[in-house]
């Protein structure tokens, strides 16, 4: 039997001052880390099973379901967010 996962990705601001209360039944640890690093390819060990990555560089190591999910939302929606900017912005307009 299979398992149903729908993630969702949203941005709750700052978290200097926000307290967060995970279920401590399925959420071990709250931690950030900074987008430039999960889209730092060095970061990320790739092995020539079918699994996914494991991202290794921040004080823990994402692994499993949530790199995988992580990988896919860093492919899908960041880079082609960062190729369509860059595409608006490089435009010019000649006099």
């Amino acid at each position: 039997a299979g398992i149903a996962v729908t993630p969702v990705v949203g941005f709750i601001g700052e978290l200097n001052d926000l307290v967060l209360n995970p279920n401590k039944d399925e959420v071990e640890e709250v931690f950030t880390v900074p987008l430039s690093v999960l889209l730092d390819e060095r970061m990320w060990i790739h092995d020539d099973s079918k699994g996914p990555g494991v991202f290794t560089g921040a004080e823990h190591r994402i692994w499993g379901l949530t790199a995988y999910l992580l990988e896919i939302f860093l492919r899908d929606v960041i880079q082609k967010c960062n190729h369509s900017n860059t595409t608006t912005t490089s435009s010019t307009i000649d006099d």
